[in-house]
């Protein structure tokens, strides 16, 4: 019997980014989670490496595939100035600023994207998390900020997004670049993902957020 695909599927702009920062052995998250609703969109590339093993006459007996690496480009249209540092590497304080500077380190954040979906006239929410990301700085327009100055439109900043590494249940390593999953179908996930970013793991079972 083929596949019936649904007859209606819309997608609405992101509607929530969040960030959460990696500790310093990337095995977790430190901090916790920031976020912004607004208008925002999320192009992401996957790329992954394949070497071919030969057998006998057979020039593609096997595949060895290697980790998932990914460009990002994400567009925000108004983040609060004060929030930057949670995404990118620069310096913020409540005297100065942002700074940028090479006294700022490189940051590593997991992103989790949200976007609202109605299929069939059902509602429902899909999630992108990114689990470890380092932007570039961006391009900086002053042709548009909102009248209390707290906030820059149009920001477009390119990134990648790499592997994170964990232990599977069978006690072998295993790594995670990217996950998609939605609110009704992954409901479990969903809730374990609702107020903060899990870190991909195998060991224990995943339990909902409070």
């Amino acid at each position: 019997m083929p596949n019936t695909l649904p007859k209606k599927v819309v997608t609405q702009g992101l509607a929530k980014v969040a960030t959460q920062r990696l500790n310093d052995t990337h095995s977790g998250y430190e901090s916790e989670v920031t976020e912004w609703e607004g208008h925002h969109s999320l192009v992401i590339t996957p790329s992954q490496s394949k070497m071919l093993l030969p057998s006998g006459d057979d020039p593609a007996w096997g595949e060895v595939r290697g980790p998932v690496v990914c460009d990002l480009e994400l567009k925000i249209y108004a983040i609060p100035v004060e929030l930057m540092s949670k995404l990118l590497g620069v310096e913020y304080s409540d005297e100065d600023g942002v700074s940028m500077s090479s006294d700022a380190s490189s940051l590593y954040v997991g992103l989790a994207v949200t976007v609202k979906e109605t299929r069939d006239g059902a509602k429902t929410q899909n999630k992108t998390i990114a689990y470890k990301t380092c932007w570039d700085l961006p391009e900086i327009s002053n042709k548009t900020v909102s009248e209390d100055d707290t906030a820059v439109a149009d920001l477009t900043i390119k990134g990648k997004a790499y592997p994170v590494f964990y232990t599977k249940a069978d006690g072998s390593q295993g790594n995670k670049t990217l996950s998609i999953f939605n609110s009704v179908k992954q409901k479990a996930k969903w809730e374990a993902n609702a107020t903060s970013i899990q870190f991909p793991s195998e060991t224990s079972a995943i339990t909902p957020a409070e």
